[in-house]
């Protein structure tokens, strides 16, 4: 009788081992396929907009600019964008990417923008048959006043910005390579060593965001990522769609203000795995 009392409870028990792993597996994979979802929502949420300056021939860098972490070398640029090519990134027209953050229409799981401030000449001389090498979209923030009519013969030595006559000739043969504004001129430091946005008046700001307009600029990218209530308030008046920043580097959703579009830093700082790991963030 104890015997079979014994053999009663070890079935018992036996079951009970059994309920509980059954429930747990369902758990674990209703945990799992929560988190694959919740994953593949971020990314279809979520845009890493990249952000660059200038660029030099690494030779060059190290002469001149090695502690210029604004300048980074083309060759390391290169390789970056191999990268994206061969893990088939797609790059996205700073149009391609207004329309997704409004929600008019939906873009490939693996979707970056890629953009440059400042307007330098290896724009054209160094950055442009990169892109066109791997079929690539782009944006440049230029600045209108600094902005010459003619673009000098490149230097790598020399520092130059790039001008009107090589952005017309890229609009006309490469539509994906867009330019639009960083100011008109809001660049800089004034002669008290403030960068003129912080210190203009509203009145000065709107005059511009209107010299912008004249030029057809549709986006733009504060002044050292930088921007007060002042600019919302003139950049909303203008013709301008949307801003982009990076004073808090971050990644784009659709849930940021139009006018406040954070970007990621990719500067001489950053190294080829730091690179890949911002990518890489979205999609693991």
């Amino acid at each position: 009788m104890n015997v079979l009392r014994e053999k009663k409870w070890i079935v018992i028990v036996m079951v009970f081992i059994l309920a509980c792993l059954s429930v747990y597996g369902i758990a674990h994979r209703k945990g799992v396929m929560h988190f694959v979802r919740e994953r593949r929502d971020l990314m279809s949420e979520c845009v890493p907009v990249l952000a660059y300056h200038g660029f030099v021939p690494e030779k060059v860098k190290k002469e001149l600019f090695r502690d210029n972490k604004w300048i980074d070398d083309i060759e390391g640029f290169e390789k970056q964008m191999e990268y994206l090519h061969d893990n088939h990134w797609r790059t996205l027209t700073a149009d391609e990417f207004y329309d997704w953050h409004e929600g008019q229409s939906d873009v490939p799981e693996k979707s970056c923008m890629i953009t440059f401030d400042d307007g330098y000449y290896e724009m054209y001389y160094e950055v442009y048959p990169i892109l066109k090498k791997y079929g690539f979209n782009a944006t440049v923030f230029v600045i209108g006043t600094y902005t010459p009519e003619q673009t000098a013969p490149y230097d790598p030595h020399v520092r130059a910005k790039i001008g009107w006559d090589k952005i017309n000739e890229v609009k006309k043969e490469y539509p994906g390579f867009q330019f639009e504004s960083h100011s008109y001129d809001l660049h800089g430091f004034d002669e008290d060593g403030n960068e003129p946005w912080v210190t203009a008046t509203e009145k000065m700001l709107e005059e511009d965001f209107q010299k912008m307009d004249e030029y057809g600029f549709r986006y733009m990218a504060y002044p050292y990522g930088g921007y007060n209530d002042l600019m919302l308030e003139a950049i909303g008046k203008s013709k301008i769609k949307m801003a982009f920043t990076f004073k808090e580097p971050g990644y784009a959703t659709r849930h940021y203000p139009v006018y406040e579009i954070p970007r990621q830093k990719v500067t001489a700082e950053t190294t080829y795995e730091e690179f890949v790991e911002i990518l890489e963030k979205v999609i693991y």
